[in-house]
């Protein structure tokens, strides 16, 4: 996720966090919370990632004072999503020896959940749900006097899927 920076950040310093907004984004109150936020203050300025700690529909909240680096106006952001993919090879890719291994994860969750811990800040539980990757007929010339058959396939293996467990009944 990618924006330009729309107001100066709103520093409040009983919190130390700031807001800053993007009036051109459409946010779901809420759903970055845990990522960070990547602002560059300008061309060849490093790069500064911050913590978001809340956000509503053009307000992103982050740990720190954004003032101090030059984010406001203008500048260009990107939301970052540190949390492993399932079939990322850190998962479960770590030391259960390790020294100084915390209890919980980033987000509070236990860091061993299958066994092993995985590397870096986030322990997966391994719960997203299966996609579809593609549907291809099978049938050369389908009719609508004769049912259709295709084949569906997942980004995994699922179970307790059948041809008696799917229909369809909208004819073209």
């Amino acid at each position: 996720m990618r924006g330009i920076l729309t107001s100066e950040p709103s520093y409040d310093p009983t919190h130390l966090v700031s807001s800053i907004s993007d009036s051109h984004a459409i946010f779901r109150p809420g759903e970055w919370v845990g990522r960070f936020m990547r602002v560059a203050a300008g061309i060849g300025a490093d790069t500064i990632q911050f913590l978001i700690v809340d956000n509503t529909t053009t307000t992103l909240t982050v740990a720190g004072d954004l003032g101090l680096f030059g984010a406001g106006p203008g500048i260009g952001y990107s939301i970052v999503d540190q949390h492993l993919q399932d079939n990322s090879p850190a998962v479960n890719a770590g030391n259960n020896a390790q020294a100084n291994l915390p209890a919980t994860d980033a987000e509070g969750r236990p860091r061993i959940l299958q066994g092993t811990v995985d590397l870096g800040r986030y322990e997966d539980d391994l719960t997203s749900a299966p996609v579809v990757v593609s549907i291809r007929r099978l049938d050369a010339s389908p009719t609508h006097l004769a049912p259709l058959h295709y084949r569906v396939e997942f980004s995994e293996n699922v179970s307790g899927v059948d041809a008696g467990t799917s229909s369809s009944t909208r004819r073209v």
